[in-house]
């Protein structure tokens, strides 16, 4: 790549996924000097763990304020001014319906600075509307190369006319050997207890409408009312906490559904014993953008039950050989699925414990160095003048949003 280059990652608050991808950016490609801008302190909506000691350059704008305290006018200030003191030879924006990301976009394209977007938007993620996806696509045109989830957000992306050959795939990893603990833990308990497998469903994430774990509570009863008395039918365990989480806990209690195991929130450290101790993963969504999840379980040697909304199931989840996908709100499909993981033999199930490892082994942070690395190599080459009707609407964009969360609201809208 040249000389050294300065690279800036922006986000609204760093969590441990964020600080595993910029070290291993960092460590990946020398020629990058990567530093990160972290917009607040902290953020509701994920109540982060982040590592004490990350190792790149990190900036916080507000260290003291909540992400969806500030104001958007705040941010565009507060960003701009953190850029003018960084001075990025490139940009990564942090998707670009956030005002924080919509500030970078606009310094580096003021500054003639290439910038690259990351996104894991695909096609039904959210309500697609017209008007706004042609806004969409003129902010996109400001962007130079992009790295998103999967394959699903490629096609969404380059149905917004981005070109393919300047889309690189593998934004939403993890850290992979943090969670290969659980397998190996997997292991050891299959070989000390004779060949006994886990058994029982694991939901890990947070207690929100969007993850539809009213729909996995019903299917499970299904399950059981179906499931035969021998084999013993599987429990299921809820690991997170979340503003839901009543009601969720309620809903067993009315209905009376059996063995169902509320864990509340579980420090990082402990989520490979976790996942390497559950007969399979099931995330039901209704809408999810990808499912972290997934991959922490995959390289715990989980197998899977996953929802066709889940922007990872294409990329992940390989039928029959690792898990299974189900239609999205269908609970019968997810009871049949259920009933179907628990009715496995041993040998099926440890084959698809091993696909699952396999699979993800492919989809680690080496894939988000890379593509990252690439990314940046590409936004170098594009010309550095957009066109002005792009600039218009993301000033326009700016100046009239006046909520954090006002693009989104656009699109619920």
């Amino acid at each position: 790549m040249g000389d050294s280059i300065r690279v800036c990652l922006q986000w609204p608050n760093l969590g441990p996924y964020h600080t595993a991808r910029l070290e291993a950016l960092a460590a990946h490609a020398p020629a990058l000097r990567v530093a990160a801008l972290e917009t607040a302190g902290s953020e509701r909506s994920y109540l982060w763990e982040r590592a004490p000691n990350v190792g790149v350059d990190v900036r916080t704008v507000f260290a003291e304020a909540v992400f969806e305290d500030l104001r958007p006018q705040q941010i565009y200030s507060g960003v701009t001014n953190a850029l003018d003191e960084l001075q990025p030879d490139v940009v990564v924006t942090n998707s670009y319906s956030l005002p924080d990301a919509r500030a970078a976009l606009r310094w580096a394209v003021k500054r003639r600075r290439p910038v690259v977007v990351t996104t894991d938007s695909h096609l039904d993620a959210s309500l697609r509307v017209a008007w706004r996806e042609r806004v969409k696509s003129r902010l996109m045109s400001l962007y130079d190369s992009a790295v998103v989830a999967g394959t699903p957000h490629a096609d969404y992306l380059a149905g917004l006319g981005f070109s393919r050959k300047r889309i690189f795939l593998g934004l939403d990893v993890v850290d992979n050997s943090h969670f290969e603990r659980g397998r190996q833990l997997r292991q050891q308990a299959q070989s000390e207890g004779g060949d006994q497998l886990p058994a029982h469903f694991l939901y890990c994430g947070r207690l929100v409408d969007k993850k539809n774990v009213p729909l996995l509570i019903q299917a499970y009863q299904v399950y059981r009312e179906k499931a035969p008395p021998s084999p013993a039918p599987w429990g299921l365990r809820i690991l997170g906490d979340g503003p839901d989480a009543d009601t969720f806990r309620e809903m067993c209690r009315e209905q009376r559904v059996p063995e169902v195991t509320f864990l509340g929130a579980q420090p990082y450290d402990t989520l490979p014993e976790h996942y390497g101790a559950a007969g399979c993963l099931v995330l039901p969504s209704k809408r999810e953008q990808w499912g972290l999840v997934v991959n922490e379980a995959m390289a715990a040697g989980a197998p899977l039950i996953v929802s066709d909304a889940a922007g990872c199931a294409r990329d992940l989840v390989s039928p029959d050989e690792n898990g299974f996908t189900f239609e999205s709100g269908d609970v019968e499909h997810l009871a049949d699925r259920l009933h179907k993981m628990a009715g496995l033999s041993n040998a099926t199930r440890r084959s698809m414990s091993d696909k699952s490892a396999e699979i993800i082994a492919a989809w680690g942070l080496d894939r988000f160095a890379t593509s990252m690395e690439h990314a940046v190599e590409v936004a170098l080459t594009q010309p550095v003048r957009k066109a002005l009707d792009a600039r218009l609407v993301l000033e326009a964009i700016n100046t009239f949003a006046r909520r954090i969360d006002s693009f989104h609201h656009a699109e619920r809208a």
